[in-house]
């Protein structure tokens, strides 16, 4: 006599393995992933820290720079507090598109024009887009290299409507977590792996948890940036008008 139980239960069996399998491979989606990553860093609704960035070249030589930043969606206010010669200095970014500088000895705001956006930021190892960019699954496509038991590793490339200044970006993100540690950032000409970027020092602020040091590090010239946060305030309903070009001339105090 035919078993219906036995073919019941090798019907269920595979049907369970099937929705198993779906679902392993909805979780090692890579776009997903990056999604979700965008979620954690940007949960807050705003953000104002103090930056002190150091610039090492080759030689050991050193150069500080001390820097406060207010953030708000995509919106970023940068005013350089340090040193002398460079205090009043501002950059306002409104989008991935629209970003403005200011320089108080021509006393003028200049749009930042967007073939620029790749250069270095005051001699650092980041550059404008470095920096500014916010929210990478709005820029690029993310596949799914590897998986361990600890990280995630995406491979990004540029979606076709966006001009940006790499080929491809790999970056390592805690599984548990979601949180980036490293980016690895390829020429768009050469392909070259080009500059890493490393985070550290992760510590957890009314449930936003992010790196307090980071590490930019170029590979030909053997330059290295840090940066280190303090002063981080989270959730403070930062005023709209911080993020306009009137605020960019003000004087920081």
């Amino acid at each position: 006599m035919f078993n219906w139980k036995r073919l019941s239960l090798a019907v269920l069996l595979g049907v369970g393995c099937l929705l198993a399998a779906t679902a392993h491979a909805q979780e090692m989606d890579g776009n997903a992933i990056l999604r979700k990553a965008d979620d954690v860093a940007n949960a807050m609704k705003d953000l104002k820290f103090d930056m002190t960035m150091i610039l090492v070249d080759k030689s050991g030589i050193e150069k500080k720079r001390v820097l406060r930043v207010w953030q708000k969606d995509k919106k970023r206010m940068t005013k350089f507090m340090e040193p002398a010669t460079e205090r009043g200095m501002a950059v306002l970014v409104i989008d991935d598109q629209t970003s403005f500088t200011y320089l108080p000895a021509y006393k003028k705001v200049r749009r930042i024009a967007s073939h620029v956006r790749n250069q270095s930021l005051m001699g650092a190892d980041f550059s404008q887009e470095d920096l500014s960019t916010t929210h990478l699954s709005n820029d690029y496509n993310a596949d799914l290299l590897e998986t361990t038991a600890d990280n995630y590793l995406l491979k990004l490339t540029p979606k076709p409507d966006k001009m940006l200044s790499y080929s491809k970006l790999e970056i390592t993100l805690q599984r548990n977590t979601l949180l980036i540690t490293q980016l690895k950032y390829f020429d768009k000409i050469s392909g070259k792996h080009v500059k890493t970027e490393d985070r550290e020092n992760f510590t957890t602020i009314k449930g936003y948890t992010a790196p307090r040091h980071v590490k930019m590090t170029d590979l030909a010239s053997g330059h290295y940036t840090t940066i280190d946060m303090t002063n981080v305030e989270y959730d403070t309903n930062i005023s709209e008008d911080i993020f306009t070009t009137r605020y960019l001339r003000r004087p920081e105090k």
